[in-house]
């Protein structure tokens, strides 16, 4: 499997970094591969796409896209994995993949270009076999944890809860803090929810797309067991965790999940997807409400949508970085 051109670029289309390996891909074709990226739709985005004789493979991640091309057509499944691991890899190396994390660290980006690609070539992308051959440094902005949550425990207070930007540094530390090593792991639980809702706000639809990424600091590689509560209570009804599709990661042993909700991860340095689901099945609690009124104008063709949105979450939860779309015709009137 050979490429010609490997790139990252941003939002905006700007090319934050690239390779080329084949040199057979002309400067105005690529250009046109990026735009047709960019007008690209997210209900019909598609990662593969063909535009005079030239095959693209795209991924989003964090708001930068990764391009491969090639002039022959290419296993696409197997592209696409290349793509997320090497987003993966960049996320252990520099801490996160975002157009900043990326710009500041271009010179350590470019490093791992090179080892996971050789001439066109795709060669390994696991942190234990590149991290040997990569020689710059990270930069990162470091995290403050003054904001650690400390709980009771069996042996005293123990620390439970720490800011989310924790889990967001490098992996791989620079030289100069080898010595500081902390073995920890960080689990966190990631949920898109599509609901779609009556003008009563009654559910109608209702999809759960989760995954539970699991990021270790740890140096050997340790069993760790991970278990989920099975009964959830809603108001006074417990409801039970039913998932109509899920996948493991293949560092993960799932022999007990079906019968106590539980699985035991053996972890590698490094980021790693340990279980996705998907639910269909109608949840009678959802963290907001939007509920809509239509009304007529006396005398007039128009009429006022007035939107109501309300927030369902306990009173100790918190919602960050909000943002409410609504897509109307252009003759609306605010």
């Amino acid at each position: 499997m050979m490429l010609s051109h490997l790139l990252i670029f941003s939002s905006r289309g700007d090319i934050l970094i690239e390779e080329k390996y084949r040199y057979d891909i002309p400067e105005h074709d690529l250009r046109s591969l990026i735009n047709i990226v960019l007008k690209q739709k997210p209900s019909q985005y598609s990662p593969y796409f063909k535009f005079n004789n030239i095959n693209g493979y795209a991924i989003k991640n964090e708001k930068v896209t990764y391009l491969a091309v090639s002039k022959k057509e290419l296993p696409t499944i197997i592209i696409l994995q290349f793509l997320e691991n090497f987003h993966s890899l960049i996320r252990n190396f520099c801490g996160g993949a975002s157009e900043d994390y990326i710009n500041r660290n271009l010179l350590l980006v470019y490093e791992l270009m090179t080892e996971c690609v050789d001439n066109g070539v795709i060669k390994a992308t696991s942190t234990e076999q590149v991290h040997h051959s990569v020689y710059s440094d990270p930069v990162f902005t470091k995290i403050s944890f003054k904001s650690e949550v400390k709980k009771p425990g069996p042996f005293g207070l123990e620390k439970k809860f720490i800011p989310n930007l924790a889990a967001e540094r490098p992996l791989v530390k620079s030289r100069s803090e080898l010595m500081n090593l902390k073995n920890e792991v960080f689990v966190d639980v990631i949920e898109k929810i599509v609901v779609h809702l009556s003008k009563e706000g009654i559910i109608q639809k209702y999809k759960l797309h989760g995954v539970i990424l699991m990021k270790s600091f740890l140096p050997l590689s340790h069993k760790i067991i991970v278990n989920l509560e099975d009964n959830l209570k809603q108001g006074d009804v417990m409801k039970a965790l039913i998932f109509e599709q899920h996948h493991f990661s293949s560092c993960v042993d799932d022999k007990n999940f079906e019968k106590h909700r539980s699985f035991v991860v053996t972890p590698s340095q490094g980021e790693v997807k340990a279980m996705t689901y998907y639910s269909t099945t109608s949840a009678s609690f959802v963290p907001f409400r939007l509920l809509s009124i239509v009304e007529d104008v006396d005398k007039n063709r128009d009429c006022d949508l007035t939107l109501q949105l309300s927030c369902n979450l306990p009173s100790n939860v918190e919602a960050l970085n909000v943002v409410l779309h609504i897509p109307v015709p252009s003759t609306t009137r605010k």
